[in-house]
């Protein structure tokens, strides 16, 4: 039984890396769509696409949390 939390638990802390490094990246992308948009490279196309990814970085943040969350509890 206690192998099998411990799986779980590198399991979980295996997903929070993968989804530390996606929002990493994610930040990364808007923050290069923002430069772009001050220069005037992407127009009114880029509000669409700042909203989009800001909403993908909270999602990615929120299962963050809640698998931290599960993983504390767990324990």
């Amino acid at each position: 039984m206690g192998l099998s939390w411990l799986r779980l638990g590198w399991l979980g802390l295996g997903w929070l890396r993968l989804i530390e490094s996606l929002s990493f990246g994610l930040r990364l992308i808007k923050r290069f769509c923002l430069r772009l948009s001050r220069l005037g490279w992407l127009g009114f196309r880029s509000w669409g696409l700042r909203s989009l990814l800001g909403f993908v970085d909270f999602s990615f943040w929120s299962v963050w949390f809640w698998l931290r969350f599960s993983l504390v509890c767990v324990r």
